[in-house]
């Protein structure tokens, strides 16, 4: 009926009633997209194909509970060390109304205090004269020195920031670092600078009774530019005598927080180089050998991925110098780089002892299931599955010739709170190189041992 009335009403204007439906389906998406105009990530549109909607929808998903989709640029804290955050964001003092979003860092000792001797004079402060970092790499935007530091006590109300340092990192993302010591900024208005690069010292100038360093993030290049929300890519909070990993989060007042120290044994383990070939000798529980290799590449994006010689497996990864960890594979399911994927799934490259780091896996890591397959069917609407991954740091054995790092994993899917799968890991790294990486799971039992390629 339709067709028929269909006909004879497009016939009028010689439309074929065959280009309805498409004209509808188009007319529909249309008109969704125009939500766009108000809000950037409804709906959201899919950057990477994976072949399926159902693909699609897991690694979205994944993505937004891993990382901070509205982060551009990764930031790590200015400062070197431990340092405490003496007011956060809409602090009591003057983080407030269009400028609440900014941090105080300055040093405590373990009393408590941010002063040695009588805290008569700025020297006698932990933090005066410490080195001021730049967060991310940037151009110098704007330069402001010669402004006296004050005395304990006093404040320099006619120059609000003190000396300061302004630094563009992409268009609409400056950092601004503020009530630096007098001439002690290192860098010139235009110059390029890399992340973790000293800029200046801490220092006591401008509306600021005692040395501490004043940094907030912001969408102009002016010095008094309204600050924006934006978070730290990963920082170490700590807490007593242990250490907790914070990734895309804004440090909070009396927290005592620091970047990660890079351990050169962990660093150059995982520091993959394209062109690099990486060999592995691989004892399966029956005592058999087999040789592994794998070859570092790069893509037309130049995304970085290994990818195993005899299965064609491929493991995307990323390494910011403090964190290392992988955002997608493919290939192979029962390949040892899968396995070294899901093992190593996410590793902080510095050794804090019983560190303790939790993520998330995509449920597309998985092999396909029965639940996974009922999954598909449901996922749109409620995710009953997660897939979860744990490392934790055992120990490290450190001696005059070499050192070896202990850690331990594990991957399991869940059903509500019902384990499906599981897997555990044994890491043992070694002087730079992977001295044992064990599997133990109901399904599958070997190590492998990295060797010279």
């Amino acid at each position: 009926f339709v067709m028929i009335s269909g006909s004879e009403f497009l016939g009028l204007v010689n439309l074929p009633v065959y280009a309805l439906a498409y004209n509808i389906v188009v007319g529909i998406f249309l008109y969704i997209l125009k939500f766009r105009e108000r809000n950037f990530y409804f709906p959201e549109l899919v950057a990477v194909q994976l072949a399926s909607p159902e693909l699609n929808l897991y690694s979205q998903k994944n993505y937004q509970s891993r990382f901070d989709v509205r982060v551009w640029t990764q930031m790590i804290l200015p400062v070197i060390g431990e340092w405490t955050i003496t007011q956060g964001h809409q602090g009591d003092h003057t983080h407030k109304d269009d400028w609440r979003h900014a941090w105080d860092f300055e040093i405590m000792d373990d009393e408590g205090k941010n002063y040695r001797k009588l805290g008569y004079e700025a020297k006698d402060y932990y933090c005066f004269n410490k080195p001021v970092l730049a967060p991310a790499d940037g151009i110098i935007q704007e330069i402001h020195d010669g402004i006296p530091d004050n005395a304990v006590g006093e404040m320099n109300l006619g120059n609000n920031w003190g000396n300061t340092v302004i630094i563009k990192h992409a268009e609409r993302i400056y950092s601004k670092m503020s009530h630096l010591k007098n001439g002690s900024i290192l860098v010139k208005k235009g110059a390029y600078v890399k992340r973790g690069e000293i800029l200046a010292h801490c220092g006591n100038s401008g509306r600021s009774s005692v040395p501490h360093l004043h940094f907030q993030v912001q969408a102009d290049p002016f010095i008094g530019s309204k600050t924006i929300d934006y978070p730290f890519a990963d920082y170490l909070v700590k807490k007593g005598s242990a250490y907790e990993l914070k990734n895309y989060e804004r440090p909070l007042k009396d927290e005592i927080v620091t970047n990660v120290v890079r351990n050169e044994s962990l660093h150059k383990a995982f520091n993959f180089i394209p062109g690099q070939l990486i060999t592995f000798i691989v004892t399966d529980k029956e005592g058999r050998e087999t040789r592994i290799e794998w070859e570092v590449k790069s893509d037309m994006y130049n995304y970085a991925f290994l990818e195993c010689r005899a299965s064609g497996a491929k493991a995307y990864f990323r390494n910011t110098g403090s964190l290392f960890y992988f955002p997608h594979f493919e290939g192979d399911k029962n390949s040892m780089l899968y396995y070294f994927y899901l093992g190593t799934y996410k590793v902080v490259l510095g050794y804090y002892n019983k560190l303790s780091i939790a993520d998330a896996y995509s449920l597309n890591a998985f092999r396909k299931s029965l639940s996974l397959f009922l999954h598909d069917f449901a996922a749109p609407f409620y995710m009953f599955l997660k897939g979860q991954f744990i490392l934790r740091y055992q120990r490290l054995e450190d001696d005059f010739t070499s050192s070896r790092i202990v850690m331990e994993s594990s991957g399991r899917l869940d059903f509500m709170k019902k384990m499906l799968r599981t897997y555990d890991f044994e890491i043992f790294v070694s002087n730079g190189r992977f001295e044992k990486f064990a599997v133990k799971s109901p399904q599958i039992n070997f190590q492998a041992k990295e060797i010279e390629s």
